[in-house]
């Protein structure tokens, strides 16, 4: 549960790696965009990203007490649904709201990436404006706890080949060992919608 790419792994500790002297903090800030670098590749390679990221997604409403269905890999919350109402205007942002807190229950699929079933309120979805969307807001994010120390060590080999000056980089044989267990093989999705015949290699 990283909030920042530093959460991955710290300043201090990438200055171990790369055997840079204590009290040394001239490059720190050089380190750190390093560090950003490194994490933001990892969890491309993933599929998956190491630190909490906020997105959202458009999605046909639903209507009565039926579930509202998408795909959303690595899928932490829902943090509120946006609407318009039946007396709203395209033209202008959403205009009702629906809080996390007055939500159903959130039925995460068997796996991660798979789909997922947001139910409605108490009160049943809201009436809607004819042709418009549902604004989804979550938080997705993979839990990095279980292997800590293996993906730290997969940032750590990507830093070092930023630090030492290199342009792009080049995952090593040694890279994809260590983050092999970890990618996510789920379907690849757009706007929450899976697509089953699109298949991650």
């Amino acid at each position: 549960m990283a909030a920042s790419a530093t959460d991955v792994i710290s300043v201090a500790r990438i200055k171990d790696e790369l055997r840079i002297p204590a009290g040394t903090d001239s490059q720190d800030d050089l380190i750190q965009n390093q560090i950003e670098a490194a994490v933001s590749f990892v969890s491309s390679v993933l599929r998956a990203p190491m630190v909490d990221r906020d997105e959202r997604y458009f999605l046909p409403p639903v209507t009565g007490d039926g579930a509202l269905i998408f795909a959303s890999p690595m899928l932490k919350s829902i943090t509120e649904i946006k609407y318009w109402t039946s007396g709203g205007s395209l033209r202008l942002d959403p205009d009702g709201t629906i809080q996390a807190a007055d939500l159903g229950r959130l039925h995460f699929g068997r796996y991660d990436w798979q789909t997922h079933s947001q139910f409605p309120p108490a009160v049943g979805w809201p009436q809607t404006l004819a042709d418009s969307l549902l604004e989804i807001k979550v938080v997705r994010g993979m839990d990095i706890t279980p292997g800590t120390a293996a993906l730290r060590s997969a940032v750590v080999l990507c830093v070092r080949q930023l630090y030492d000056g290199y342009r792009q980089i080049r995952p090593t044989e040694a890279f994809l060992q260590i983050v092999k267990p970890f990618r996510n093989r789920g379907f690849l999705s757009r706007d929450g919608m899976p697509n089953p015949n699109l298949r991650l290699p």
